[in-house]
């Protein structure tokens, strides 16, 4: 933008001169707003009237977000699973340990560790349930 300089200022130079200087202060704020924040002000403006471009990014935008969000779910879900699972298999290795010591030692011993392993299994599936 332009602005006239004449030698002897008049009333219209002057009123051109102090309009101009408003508009570049209010301009020299917003962009100082915009730099502050990293942000722009006026989005349309930004991005030249094109309203169908922004809310097509705006709308792909959400999309990703909302798949993310499934993504984190459905990866912490898995987290729950792999948490029972490898419960499970402790409780199975405990289990097996004590059937080889209770093989040879009798009945008793044989019901012992077949209480246990009920015990053990109905934990595990209520924590794959859980999950």
């Amino acid at each position: 933008m332009t602005y006239p300089v004449t030698a002897f200022p008049d009333q219209l130079s002057s009123a051109f001169l102090a309009r101009a200087t408003g508009r570049v202060r209010a301009d020299l704020d917003r962009a100082a707003l915009e730099a502050v924040t990293g942000r722009r002000q006026d989005v349309t403006l930004a991005a030249n009237g094109r309203n169908g471009q922004l809310a097509r990014v705006m709308r792909v935008a959400g999309r990703q977000e909302a798949a993310a969000t499934r993504l984190a779910l459905g990866a912490g879900r898995l987290d729950q699973a792999g948490a029972a699972l490898r419960a499970l298999r402790g409780g199975a290795e405990a289990v097996r340990l004590d059937a080889l010591t209770a093989a040879g030692a009798g009945q008793g011993a044989a019901a012992r560790v077949a209480d246990e392993a009920r015990t053990a299994l109905s934990g595990a599936l209520g924590a794959l349930n859980t999950g």
